[in-house]
């Protein structure tokens, strides 16, 4: 015991040797984010030419369970703008004869949730549930997604729901200025249309939804994705039992078309907003889809620009100029397109200040090579981000849908840290200049047109057009 009390008191500097203090004023060492693996899985294609990954993971008593189709929102016209999204939104309210209420409840007592999305290139139906409970997930999961009810209450009240929100996001300068960024980003592109409108939710129907889902939910056009404690000869078989029978007459949906990267002069847009305190302030252009060979020297580039809070315009913007209280840039990747985009939100009376500013930052990211400073650091940003995304089922399940929605190699997770560790400094520069195109930029400003139309007329050679509420 003795002996035992004085290794205690030793330990703890009780007989005059103080305990080392951690340097505070250095920042601990970070070692290198090691490469993903990504874990092995089964493909193949039921005999109707669904194609289906299973992927075993024990790790928990859980299955993680996709099942996308190609097809969103690029498969409607304008007029119907927000129809893939409600479609969404209606297969978990009634199907098979199970009322909104039951198809929860059913979910619940096999310890899971079930739901659905949209988005521009694809539609998703998701689930989980304990493991020894999948063969019931998947009874569940085929029945939303293959023999919706659209009950005409709860299509009716989707259709109030949908102008309730409208209206609710019609108030946020935000939304406003990314529905109108898009739209004049995209122009005619079926990427052009982020949000409804009164006409195109007034068309909602029954008739319109079912017409929808008819065409989208296709077996030619489908993918499934099962990830957990499941094997994969059960997983199959189970598979088979729900899906093999879905046939469709109809010709899988066309995707999108190709975008080019913008060109022409920078355009300036105001959207009205009178006696607003602020001007939220879009800027970018049409950029690379994840296939480009320049997508990770892009990726990096944009980080040293504005992917984080220690990022140039952040640390300028804010804290050097108290222009806003953020700025991020970020690119976005459908599966035929990309955008560039810088948004961020400034007191009125600085708009002209902090968009001749940010203006500036495009064109020094153009013209000087990261740093190596800083190119370490958005490296070691942007690969631990990506493995921590990948540290759950579901991360790990979205991940491998995207890798094949978006049509990338096989090999794409696993190459993913490599790739961005590899990128040098002039690959990030010659990236930027292809993809940060501030010259022909589109700009959309919300704010008090009355203060800040004629400072905002200086930033294009054009006059400054203003947009509806709409964005046209």
């Amino acid at each position: 015991m003795t002996a035992l009390l004085l290794a205690v008191f030793c330990a703890s500097g009780a007989l005059g040797q103080a305990p080392k203090r951690p340097d505070m004023s250095r920042e601990p060492a970070v070692g290198p984010v090691r490469a993903y693996q990504a874990p092995a899985g089964t493909r193949f294609e039921l005999p109707n030419g669904i194609g289906v990954l299973i992927v075993r993971d024990r790790r928990f008593p859980l299955v993680t369970a996709r099942v996308a189709v190609r097809g969103g929102g690029v498969a409607v016209g304008p007029e119907d703008a927000g129809l893939a999204e409600a479609l969404a939104e209606m297969l978990t309210e009634g199907a098979a004869g199970r009322s909104a209420r039951q198809i929860a409840e059913e979910a619940d007592a096999i310890g899971g949730e079930i739901g659905a999305r949209a988005e521009h290139d694809f539609l998703v139906v998701e689930g989980f549930a304990l493991s020894d409970k999948v063969e019931r997930l998947l009874t569940l999961l085929a029945d939303v997604a293959l023999r919706p009810d659209f009950p005409p209450s709860e299509v009716e009240l989707r259709r109030k729901n949908m102008l309730d929100e409208l209206n609710v996001n019609r108030s946020q300068p935000s939304f406003l200025g990314r529905l109108a960024f898009y739209k004049k980003v995209y122009a005619r592109h079926p990427y052009a249309i982020t949000a409804p409108t009164e006409a195109s939710i007034a068309r909602l129907d029954r008739d319109r939804l079912k017409a929808l889902h008819a065409r989208l939910f296709n077996p030619k056009s489908a993918f499934i994705v099962l990830v957990g404690d499941v094997d994969p000869t059960f997983g199959r078989r189970w598979l088979a039992e729900r899906f093999a029978g879905w046939s469709s007459e109809a010709s899988a949906v066309a995707a999108a078309p190709a975008v080019e990267l913008s060109t022409g002069p920078r355009r300036v847009y105001l959207l009205d907003r009178p006696g607003s305190a602020q001007t939220a302030i879009y800027v970018g252009n049409r950029a690379l889809t994840e296939r480009d060979p320049d997508y990770f020297p892009a990726l990096l580039a944009n980080q040293v620009l504005g992917g984080s809070f220690a990022a140039r315009l952040m640390q300028d913007l804010r804290e050097k100029k108290g222009y806003t209280y953020g700025v991020r840039s970020r690119l976005t990747a459908g599966v035929e397109a990309g955008a560039f985009l810088v948004g961020l939100q400034v007191r009125t009376e600085v708009t002209a200040a902090a968009l001749s500013d940010l203006l500036g930052h495009l064109d020094r990211i153009r013209a000087e090579a990261p740093a190596a400073a800083e190119l370490a650091q958005a490296k070691s940003y942007l690969a631990g981000s990506f493995t921590r995304r990948l540290e759950t089922q579901a991360g790990v399940a979205d991940a491998l849908l995207h890798g094949v929605l978006h049509r990338l190699p096989a090999e794409h997770l696993d190459r993913y840290v490599g790739r961005v560790q590899a990128v040098t400094p002039e690959q990030a520069l010659a990236a930027a200049e292809k993809v940060v195109r501030g010259a022909s930029a589109v700009v959309i400003a919300v704010g008090d047109g009355a203060k800040i139309k004629a400072e905002l007329a200086k930033f294009s050679t054009e006059p400054v057009q203003v947009l509806t509420i709409d964005g046209d």
